[in-house]
């Protein structure tokens, strides 16, 4: 018998009749809960009756006591969007506030110590110098030495200027040199004044009666030191010639005012002399020539410079 009952004893067989008894004792517990004795009880039992048979037939022949899931179902339309609020208008900006106190003023710091002295530096050396004569350092025409130390240096002489005998002034080229006339007179006399060209002119200067006459083409200018009184022969192309740097035009004598003491008075024009009998004269000759001055009073005197430019 109990060889029968294990053979047909599965797990199904098993839990339906756990389902079994659990059912009977609820109904039994739901009938005994009632003090009425009404038919409630009776059909609680039978409901779980009804529901254990139930449970035994569906579980019949089952190797699990669950059922598989059913298929998962489609999804469902998704719910509208909750609509977002609308941004405010931008409040107004609020006062400015009031300016903060003002921080008080920082502690002054201390004075850096002064730094210490350097040591002394050494003395220079002296400069020494002497004149020397002869070819020395790289000098034909002799010169100075100079000697700091154990260094030297030399200074050369130029050569000296030599007249050829027959040499004249080159065309376009300017010679220079200085007057000074002191006399003493009783009434109105001229005073001459000799100008002596270093390097002889080709050809004496051409004046005529232009001279005499004070005419503005006359090649022989003299120069009052007064401002804004040179002629135009006075001129080194646009640079104006003066006592300090004498300028002639090509073929132009000028003969510039240093300066004189009251009494001497030049003329509007100036008398060109020969010798010491007076003689006039047309031309500066290729050596030069005399100026004359009328001074007036007891004594004058004068001195000044003058340039010469050979003619073109």
């Amino acid at each position: 018998m109990f060889a029968a009952l294990r053979s047909r004893l599965t797990f199904s067989n098993v839990v339906a009749m756990l389902a079994l008894v659990f059912a009977m004792s609820g109904g039994a517990y739901a009938v005994s809960s009632r003090n009425d004795g009404s038919s409630i009880g009776r059909s609680t039992r039978a409901n779980a009756s009804s529901r254990g048979v139930l449970a035994r037939k569906r579980s019949k022949g089952k190797s699990s006591p669950v059922g598989k899931p059913g298929p998962r179902g489609p999804a469902g339309p998704t719910g509208p969007v909750g609509s977002v609020g609308a941004t405010g208008p931008t409040g107004a900006v609020g006062p400015a506030g009031s300016a903060g106190l003002k921080g008080e003023n920082g502690k002054t710091g201390e004075n850096g110590k002064n730094g210490e002295a350097g040591e002394p530096g050494a003395p220079g050396e002296n400069v020494t110098s002497k004149n020397f004569t002869g070819k020395a350092g790289g000098c034909e025409e002799g010169g100075s030495e100079f000697k700091v130390g154990s260094a030297i240096t030399y200074a050369c002489n130029g050569e000296k200027g030599v007249i050829h005998p027959g040499e004249t002034l080159a065309p376009g080229a300017t010679e220079t040199g200085v007057w000074y006339f002191r006399t003493a007179v009783q009434g109105e006399e001229a005073a001459q004044v000799p100008i002596s060209f270093p390097i002889p002119l080709a050809n004496p200067i051409e004046s005529s009666e232009v001279c005499k006459e004070g005419k503005p083409e006359c090649p022989i200018h003299f120069v009052p030191n007064e401002e804004g009184s040179t002629p135009p022969g006075c001129f080194e192309g646009s640079t104006e010639g003066t006592i300090k740097e004498p300028k002639a035009a090509p073929g132009n004598l000028c003969i510039y005012e240093g300066g004189r003491l009251v009494g001497a008075e030049p003329e509007e024009r100036m008398k060109l002399f020969r010798d010491v009998e007076q003689e006039f004269l047309d031309a500066i000759g290729t050596a030069g020539g005399l100026v004359a001055f009328d001074v007036t009073g007891a004594e004058g005197s004068g001195h000044g410079a003058w340039a010469m430019t050979a003619p073109k």
